[in-house]
């Protein structure tokens, strides 16, 4: 498949670096095209760059030059969820999923949840993989109670899941739910959040792993 994945700063966006972690981990070849980043206005070279491809004006998208006709423009493939199913349906032959469906549901399942859910994590933490802010981790530790119920609520799902694969990842092996919340990890440590010794395990094996190294 000849993709190139058009994304902006891995370093800021957590739904930048989950697809990256994807094509990478499992081997698809992929092109990467950063689109540089001048503001969000609609003036902006980076609003006007991404609009050729994605009428949200967001960013990151997978072109796929073979899966189009003759006539018809390559395919584009919007949103971070959207292109890991498309990507598991193209490769069949990697594990993108947990071959076994409980499995598979519950790793689902958590992946949605990571969109529809954790708004004061993501709010009051954003992305910073070089930072390291353990002084306005604490405050926010101390004086965000949403903030401590969504670390709490994260910690509870990686535990029930990890006792079901019994791990050493989310689901058995790496795979497309570890790639959705390896940021949250970035997170994590920058901010030096407190977490539980075996979240801290989990952690470990997924800093180690060869393309979050990479990210």
């Amino acid at each position: 498949m000849a993709s190139t994945l058009f994304i902006g700063d891995k370093n800021y966006s957590s739904w930048l670096m989950r697809p990256w972690l994807v094509l990478h981990a499992f081997g698809i070849k992929f092109t990467e095209k950063p689109i540089p980043f001048d503001g969000c206005s609609q003036s902006s070279q980076f609003k006007q760059s991404v609009a050729k491809y994605s009428p949200a004006g967001r960013v990151p998208f997978l072109q796929d030059s073979n899966n189009a006709s003759p006539q018809a423009d390559p395919l584009i493939i919007r949103e971070t969820l959207a292109t890991i199913e498309y990507l598991a349906e193209q490769n069949p032959q990697l594990e993108n999923w947990p071959r076994d469906v409980g499995l598979r549901a519950k790793a689902r399942r958590l992946c949605a949840e990571m969109y529809s859910g954790f708004f004061a994590l993501r709010r009051q933490c954003p992305m910073n993989i070089k930072a390291y802010l353990p002084q306005i981790g604490r405050l926010l530790w101390r004086d965000k109670f949403l903030v401590r119920k969504d670390i709490h609520r994260i910690e509870t799902a990686w535990r029930n899941i990890l006792k079901l694969s019994k791990g050493p990842f989310l689901a058995l092996e790496f795979n497309a739910l570890d790639a959705i919340y390896a940021p949250v990890i970035t997170l994590i440590q920058t901010y030096k959040l407190p977490v539980s010794e075996n979240t801290v395990q989990y952690m470990q094996h997924i800093r180690q792993h060869p393309s979050v190294k990479m990210a």
